[in-house]
């Protein structure tokens, strides 16, 4: 049992308790006195968790444990919800509503005193039957055994990847070289350079040389004890002599090679400043910030590619058959294209079913069997032992996750199909409701969030599938095998029930109410599973694929915090009713269903943060959305209520809210313009941050004079917009050239709109990051002018006029010095001039467009920072191969990506 889940909850509800002992100042002694005790329980808790977790023994006592914690939140946020006093009260009426809440208060002092009785029967229950001086051990640290090797002669398909590394190391370069083999786990890393470290060619030509593996060492001090023996240099006591005597020897030889495996830390820095410019050093990692480290300047990084359909068929049967020379059978020539569906190229996941299969015997190979096998790869892992190095490895990357926030946000990914593109943003604010990420002193939660994202794929457990232009991996998925894996711990941990087509993924060994919900694709049969399931205390729910039928009933599952309904099409306005009344919901999502209308009642959502609405029906706000206390970010694109044209004196209460700069709305994304007063919120709402403002028809004079003015007053308060996007389609945008940079702050501008010059505020902007100019109208000379914004990170522009093509744009030697993401997308591409020394930081370059001979490229030559191309996948096959041909000449071999239409 991983100590993760529970040790996330037990944090919330430590922090919950500790807020409502020192704010509520209407608690009675005696309930203030039992919330001081269940907090030291709940720290206790924790700390005998992370003493006891990892031993078996300890898993139902634990599951028993989580499950306290779960029903302690719950309780805590059902009192705070019933017995919550308004702000501002005064002090009668507060004490009014002491006595109204009397039976309330005392149903909460029997609610703790269960929840303390059972705890204390949690303990005793332990006590009598578990012996902490006989634990069983725990699970095996899989640490010292992480990476592993398959002999040479039984490989399949790495030929080509170990030419491309030999011609690396035998480039005649002075200095020294470091080659980062980087990919996830079960790619092939350690083969690869065990196959390069053993080839006679390179015994020869390197004849000093050490093979160390850094998960073995326990630091850098040792791991240079270990090259010193392997390359038979002088020992000496010192650590500091050893480094030196490292360094003489391996000068006075003629040429050496060290290769180190896997590298989860920075060591190669320490070691470094000891390893002479006469040699080779290959490292693999699965991460891509310690490849970056490690290969600098002269140095390179190799990114391992999954096999290719043919060669893991190959594997498949090279191993399962054990001679290449027989024919499969005809069942698993059909089974094996599920099994290669997913392993998706995965060498260890390939080699491992094959022995599964192998072990299990020719008789029992079946089109049927291996269906199922797959489908049960999860279960299987953890059973069975042909499958255990693949287990292992897997276990390893969770287990090596720092912090437990990190691998709860790990757990959630398993709620989505495996099909399912999972966008960052999405994922990112549903972590945020569900209390995943841990606070962190002067740091916002949503910069914690998305660094708990950059670090899943820094640690190649989730791959990219769409690469934007502001903000890096749009757009990511789990690899089937590591789904699988995540999906079992994740069930049998009771993180998460899913129900998938008919089949119920839970865990079925224990009585857990269930807390997380996921339904992909439901059949009738599954639908009626869900109607059988009680979801009284459910907490997220997430439904993949519209249904007709009514699956859940919203009134029963009062705990929601999370409601993804995303897509699903049969949702409508009646369904919000219900909806309206879960209380506790802080994350909702209707993107892309059919409701129309919001109902009035949606401000009983006091809690609620995430609104999301786009691609929806709904084309009016109400007020009372506007006026909830917690919403952070609002998505949509929706005309603003009229009663906001009413003065700060005559509106309601919660209008009033809005005017008086209460609001905590961020993201307001975004209104359509009309002819209400909508410079009442741009001005008012004081934390409102990023601001999008659309126009489906050309707007009269007066609400250009209104939206110019708050915009001009908004930018230089003390409160500014750090982004702003204007989308007023074909229509004319050109009122922005009167706006004045001068105190301006914005960082993101997004414009989309007819210009007939590029607004001098724009290129005014020094501390400008991130631009968007779609569909402006203006040509590519015009916009070479932007270089001079020497802050600018990320540069989109999108043309679909084919004029755009026909002009050039041009690059000067100190033009974009910041810039790392420029993406244009055009019929026709411009003709490229980008000086020699002209953007050295752009790492990523993204041409969309079925007609890029303007952009000839050796372009990319001069670009040293240079590590992925974008081309669209409508450019020619010869096109495409001489790209491919010109990023194996540039010094960091820059991963070339085809942009699909999905």
């Amino acid at each position: 049992m991983e100590a993760a889940v529970i040790r996330s909850v037990i944090g919330v509800v430590v922090m919950k308790l500790h807020k409502m002992i020192e704010e509520d100042s209407m608690l009675r002694y005696d309930l203030k006195k039992l919330l001081r005790y269940m907090k030291k329980e709940m720290q206790m808790m924790n700390d005998a968790i992370i003493t006891y977790g990892k031993s078996k023994d300890h898993w139902l006592w634990i599951l028993e444990l989580q499950e306290l914690a779960y029903d302690m939140e719950d309780c805590l946020d059902i009192f705070e919800e019933k017995a919550a006093c308004e702000a501002g009260m005064p002090w009668y009426r507060r004490r009014l509503h002491q006595f109204k809440t009397v039976d309330i208060r005392t149903q909460f002092a029997r609610e703790l005193t269960d929840l303390k009785q059972r705890a204390l029967e949690a303990s005793g229950r332990r006590d009598r039957y578990i012996s902490t001086n006989t634990l069983s051990a725990p699970e095996p640290d899989t640490s010292s055994n992480s990476t592993s090797y398959t002999p040479e002669a039984e490989l399949v398909g790495i030929t080509k990847p170990k030419e491309v590394l030999l011609k690396l190391l035998w480039e005649k370069e002075r200095p020294r070289r470091v080659i980062s083999i980087l990919g996830p786990r079960g790619i092939g890393k350690t083969t690869l350079a065990r196959a390069i470290y053993d080839d006679a060619d390179i015994k020869n030509r390197f004849p000093w040389r050490a093979w160390v593996v850094a998960s073995e060492h326990r630091g850098d001090k040792e791991l240079l004890k270990e090259i010193v023996r392997q390359v038979e240099a002088p020992s000496s006591s010192s650590d500091v002599d050893h480094g030196e005597n490292l360094n003489k020897h391996l000068q006075v030889k003629s040429r050496y090679l060290i290769v180190i495996d896997d590298v989860q830390t920075s060591l190669l820095d320490t070691i470094r400043p000891y390893l002479p410019d006469n040699g080779r050093i290959i490292v693999t990692t699965s991460m891509q910030s310690i490849a970056n480290t490690c290969s600098t300047n002269t140095s390179y990084i190799y990114r391992m590619e999954a096999l290719s359909d043919d060669d893991s068929k190959a594997l498949l049967f090279k191993i399962v058959l054990g001679d290449v020379t027989k024919s499969p059978s005809l069942h698993l020539e059909e089974g094996s294209k599920s099994i290669l569906r997913k392993c998706e190229g995965l060498p260890l996941g390939i080699v491992n079913i094959a022995n599964y299969l192998k072990e299990q015997g020719s008789e029992k190979i079946t089109n049927t069997s291996c269906d199922k096998m797959c489908r049960n790869l999860g279960s299987h892992m953890h059973s069975n032992g042909a499958l255990g190095r693949m287990k292992q490895v897997l276990i390893h990357s969770y287990d090596n996750l720092p912090g437990h926030d990190l691998k709860n946000c790990l757990l959630s990914v398993s709620i989505y199909p495996k099909d399912q593109p999972i966008k960052r943003k999405r994922l990112v604010r549903r972590w945020l409701a569900e209390g995943f990420v841990v606070k962190v002193v002067n740091r916002k939660d949503e910069d914690v969030a998305c660094e708990h994202f950059d670090s899943l794929i820094n640690r190649s457990i989730i791959q990219p599938v769409e690469i934007s232009n502001s903000v890096g991996v749009s757009t990511c998925r789990l690899h089937g095998i590591m789904l699988d894996f995540i999906v079992h711990k994740s069930a049998s941990e009771n993180f998460i029930t899913l129900i998938h087509n008919d089949e119920i993924i839970t865990n079925a060994n224990y009585d857990c109410a269930i807390r997380r919900l996921s339904l992909h694709k439901l059949t009738e049969e599954g639908g009626r599973a869900v109607m059988g399931i009680d979801i009284s205390r459910i907490r997220s729910l997430t439904i993949f694929g519209h249904t007709s039928q009514a699956l859940v009933d919203f009134h029963k599952s009062k705990l929601l915090r999370v409601l993804d309904l995303e897509n699903c099409k049969e949702l409508r306005d009646c369904d919000l009713d219900s909806i309206c009344t879960l209380l506790q919901l802080k994350y909702l999502n209707l993107r892309g269903t059919g409701v129309s209308k919001l109902p009035k009642e949606i401000s009983k959502l006091l809690h609620l943060e995430t609104l999301d609405i786009r691609d929806t029906r709904v084309n009016m706000l109400p007020k009372e959305v506007l006026s909830l206390p917690e919403l952070t970010h609002l998505f949509g694109k929706f005309k603003l209520p009229c009663e906001l044209g009413i003065t700060a004196t005559r509106a309601s209460s919660q209008t009033r809210t809005i005017f008086s700069g209460d609001s905590k709305l961020e993201t307001l994304a975004g209104f359509v313009l009309g002819e209400t007063h909508f410079q009442q919120i741009i001005l008012n709402m004081k934390k409102l941050r990023k601001v999008k403002v659309l126009a489906e028809s050309t707007p009269s004079s007066d609400i250009i004079g209104h939206l110019v003015s708050s915009f001009k007053k908004r930018l230089i308060s003390s409160n500014p917009l750090d982004s702003l996007s204007v989308d007023f389609g074909d229509h004319s945008i050109d009122f922005l050239d009167t706006l004045d940079a001068s105190g301006c702050s914005l960082t993101s501008i997004k414009l989309h709109g007819c210009l007939t010059s590029l607004p001098i505020f724009i290129t005014s902007l020094l501390g400008l990051s991130k631009l968007h100019l779609v569909s402006t109208g203006l040509d590519s000379s015009i916009l070479s002018t932007l270089q001079e914004l020497h802050l600018l990170i990320c540069l989109k522009l999108v043309e679909n006029r084919l004029e755009f093509g026909n002009g050039s744009f041009t690059v000067e030697k100190k033009g974009f010095q910041s810039l790392q993401r420029l993406y244009i997308q055009a019929k026709k591409l411009p003709k490229f001039n980008i000086a020699k020394g002209a953007m050295q930081h752009l790492y990523s370059l993204q041409l969309i467009s079925e007609d890029i001979s303007g952009v000839h490229e050796d372009t990319v030559k001069h670009l040293k920072g240079l590590k992925e191309v974008t081309l669209d996948h409508s450019v020619g096959d010869d096109t495409r191969k001489s790209w491919e041909a010109e990023l194996k000449q540039h010094k960091n071999r820059p991963l070339l990506w085809i942009k699909t239409d999905a």
